[in-house]
């Protein structure tokens, strides 16, 4: 997908962060931030009642442990989007200076507050508040990018 094809590029730039890479094992304290995305604070927002995991003073190891740490994964991608807007690349270092056709990611928060034991749905299948979190969150995500699509003229 990356590289030239007949002479003409088919990928400007290819940004696939793994959701269940281990991240925050990199370092004993984790790392602080990916693409200018807080990572420590989320992943020290990790508790017993937004976690799969039971946490007795244990770091996450996964975005995927908990409801914070999986929305600061997608806000890394989002980041990565709103780079490519502003014809960066999707870490943010230079680029073409413009936008491409084709923006690619996907959002996780959703379907891991789906599965998380405190998440997913009560009894009258209405999301519990950290699914609800999910759904805002992915919301805003998709605000912030089309403020910035609209902002650079490209909606």
């Amino acid at each position: 997908m990356n590289g030239p094809f007949v002479g003409t590029p088919n990928v400007d730039d290819l940004y696939t962060p793994e959701i269940n890479s281990n991240i925050f094992t990199a370092t004993p304290a984790g790392p602080a931030s990916a693409n200018g995305v807080d990572l420590a604070g989320p992943a020290a927002a990790c508790n017993t009642t937004n976690s799969t995991l039971a946490f007795a003073g244990i770091a996450p190891v996964q975005y995927v442990d908990c409801a914070p740490t999986t929305e600061a994964y997608d806000d890394v991608k989002v980041q990565a989007v709103i780079n490519w807007i502003d014809g960066k690349r999707s870490d943010g270092g230079p680029g073409t200076g413009k936008a491409p056709a084709i923006f690619g990611m996907n959002f996780q928060a959703v379907s891991v507050g789906q599965k998380l034991v405190a998440g997913g749905y009560d009894a009258e299948l209405a999301p519990r508040p950290i699914l609800q979190h999910a759904i805002a969150h992915t919301d805003a995500s998709i605000g912030r990018m089309l403020t910035e699509l609209n902002a650079k003229g490209l909606l």
